[in-house]
């Protein structure tokens, strides 16, 4: 089963796909039982992915971080990982896996980012470094290419295809 969240507009990504822990919630407690009634699904975290590209995919690892009891791994394609502020490749996210999220049980990652946005190539390597060293199963992809869905169309089965055969 597939689910796919759109955005509202411009203003709720921000908010909602920059590691809001009300937006995750709300998916877990709210739409995740109701899509259980249209179409039944495993529910272990072993076979849950989120994905996201940019924003969402800053919001999907987010999630896998702080929820592995629900979802068992994330792909990301061009995460913005240096969320909040674009002046360093070290976001946040990165911030608190340095100080120890995601330590408690190993999941598996899908990363890809393009060669050609620097900023966000920078922060998924130093991402796909501490993941892995906090023993976590990464698949990480750079791609030619820069931030946009031309770039992305691909990816999101390629980072299926992978994380399936993890």
């Amino acid at each position: 089963v597939y689910l796919m969240i759109d955005i509202i507009d411009r203003e709720h990504r921000s908010r909602e796909l920059t590691c809001n822990p009300e937006f995750w919630l709300a998916v877990q407690e709210e739409l995740l039982p109701q899509l259980r009634q249209w179409a039944p699904y495993r529910r272990e975290a072993g076979s849950t992915l989120v994905a996201g590209q940019s924003f969402g995919g800053l919001s999907a690892v987010y999630a896998a971080l702080n929820w592995p009891r629900h979802f068992g791994g994330a792909i990301s394609l061009s995460g913005s990982f240096w969320w909040p502020s674009r002046d360093t490749p070290h976001g946040r996210l990165i911030q608190q896996l340095e100080q120890g999220l995601g330590a408690q049980a190993p999941l598996r990652f899908y990363l890809e980012a393009g060669r050609r946005e620097h900023l966000i190539l920078q922060a998924n390597q130093r991402l796909q470094q501490q993941l892995t060293d906090a023993g976590h199963q990464v698949s990480y992809h750079p791609v030619e290419g820069g931030h946009d869905a031309l770039c992305w169309r691909g990816g999101l089965l390629n980072g299926l295809k992978a994380m399936w055969q993890l």
